[in-house]
């Protein structure tokens, strides 16, 4: 599903960490099949739509992802988080690009490297800084989508509309309130609760969301 412009505006305003050390324990630990699904559940649809906006087909991209998966799989047990320096996300960055650089060279769209020159490398730094960017971008809105759906269901459709209505669209609570037949006092209740409880979810992840973000 897409979101409107409003969303992904107050999405990129959401204050993550890195993964938690917690995250990355249950997803060492062979044996927490759970935890390995949630993280893929996560992850996968982020790393596609990554592959996408990088011009990659959708079968391609599909069959990326999945090598992905399997690359963390087989080398989560050796990452060594420590604060401040190991970046998980940057981590998991790497092991993506990694494999869509072999993708393209097996497909002949990226010649080998050799001999760059100065203004060549210097372009591709500057196309990588882009794509971490958007890296960062996709994920943070992978996250935001998976656990509001996640959540969306524990509410009552009309507080979810007003918290969607205020939060994600930016619309004035007054208007809402005025809409909704409910009172500013209740629309700033009702988008409370579903911050709170999307704060938690999201936390339940391993990430950290540092602080309110909106207010009405």
């Amino acid at each position: 599903s897409t979101f409107p412009p409003q969303a992904l505006q107050f999405k990129s305003t959401m204050a993550f960490q890195d993964t938690r050390l917690t995250l990355i324990e249950r997803i060492q630990n062979p044996d927490d099949t759970g935890s390995w699904e949630e993280f893929v559940t996560i992850y996968t649809p982020g790393i596609y739509r990554f592959c996408r906006s990088s011009g990659i087909g959708h079968s391609d991209a599909e069959d990326i992802s999945q090598e992905v998966m399997r690359a963390v799989l087989g080398s989560i047990s050796r990452f060594e988080y420590r604060e401040g320096k190991a970046k998980f996300r940057s981590w998991m960055y790497q092991i993506t690009r990694n494999i869509i650089n072999s993708h393209l060279r097996k497909q002949s769209r990226r010649p080998q490297e050799d001999g760059s020159t100065v203004a060549q490398l210097a372009a591709e730094n500057q196309v990588e800084d882009e794509e971490i960017k958007r890296w960062e971008t996709d994920y943070r809105s992978r996250l935001f989508e998976w656990a509001t759906t996640e959540i969306k269901s524990e509410f009552n459709p009309r507080i979810w509309e007003v918290f969607w209505r205020t939060a994600v669209e930016g619309e004035d609570a007054d208007l809402v309130a005025k809409n909704a037949k409910m009172s500013r006092a209740a629309v700033y209740v009702a988008k409370s609760r579903c911050l709170a409880r999307l704060r938690e979810k999201i936390e339940q992840t391993g990430e950290a969301w540092e602080k309110e973000l909106v207010s009405i």
